[in-house]
């Protein structure tokens, strides 16, 4: 009985834990892009320091985790860090909200190259979401789109297509 307690503690601890470290990834990825807008750096610097944030954040909660380098790691590493740099390069460039709009992009990017890089199907519900974020997008890009915003715009629309080549080549790597 004692030990059947202790490994139920033990479980509500890491659930705990677990709830905690989305709580902290969740504040992390909301303020994420005011800081970004805050700083003084550009996108370059940016994007370094919050890698190395990152890092060294992974670093401290995760087991070491040894590391595979082939030209699918390489490629996939290369298309993430496109996709970082993208991120910070729009949401420096453009309004919070056109950049957070631009990020539900990213369903289209998904489907299209797991289909076209990966050869998984689509489902009558992927190709209707499809669909709805395409009409969505053309009525966001018809709708107020200042001059000023366009490269910013343009690197929100491509870094989820960078996304989507490090997704692919990701599970691409992964099935090796």
């Amino acid at each position: 009985m004692n030990d059947a307690r202790r490994t139920l503690h033990h479980s509500d601890e890491e659930r705990l834990k677990g709830i905690f470290y989305v709580a902290l990834a969740a504040l992390f990825w909301s303020t994420g892009g005011a800081f970004i807008k805050l700083v003084e750096l550009d996108s370059f610097q940016t994007s370094f320091w919050r890698s190395l944030f990152a890092a060294f954040t992974i670093a401290a909660i995760t087991k070491p985790y040894p590391l595979r380098f082939n030209s699918d790691t390489i490629f996939s590493s290369l298309a993430y860090s496109a996709t970082l740099i993208f991120f910070v390069a729009g949401t420096k460039l453009t309004t919070a909200a056109n950049a957070i709009l631009l990020q539900y992009a990213a369903p289209i990017y998904i489907l299209v190259l797991a289909r076209l890089i990966l050869h998984e199907q689509m489902n009558k519900v992927q190709v209707i979401t499809v669909l709805f974020c395409i009409v969505g997008m053309a009525i966001f890009f018809l709708d107020q789109l200042s001059a000023a915003g366009y490269l910013g715009n343009f690197f929100g629309s491509t870094l989820w297509y960078c996304f989507c080549v490090y997704d692919c080549a990701a599970s691409q790597a992964a099935r090796y």
